[in-house]
């Protein structure tokens, strides 16, 4: 009877140690599409914007001039 508990409790602890690390993972997903994509993007785009000359930059504008 104390075994057939035990086992119960470790099935338990089992699935909650696996919807915790699924839930850490999407987390994880989520904070870096948001947070470091981002940076990673515009850092990307100013190197590569960096080794054009100023005649060939573009900027944005707001279309009130």
């Amino acid at each position: 009877m104390i075994q057939s508990k035990t086992v119960a409790y470790a099935h338990v602890v089992k699935a909650a140690f696996q919807l915790t690390i699924y839930q850490n993972f999407t987390d994880s997903f989520v904070l870096f599409g948001i947070l470091v994509q981002p940076i990673i993007i515009a850092v990307l785009g100013l190197w590569i914007l960096g080794d054009k000359s100023s005649e060939s930059e573009f900027s944005l504008s707001s279309g009130a001039e």
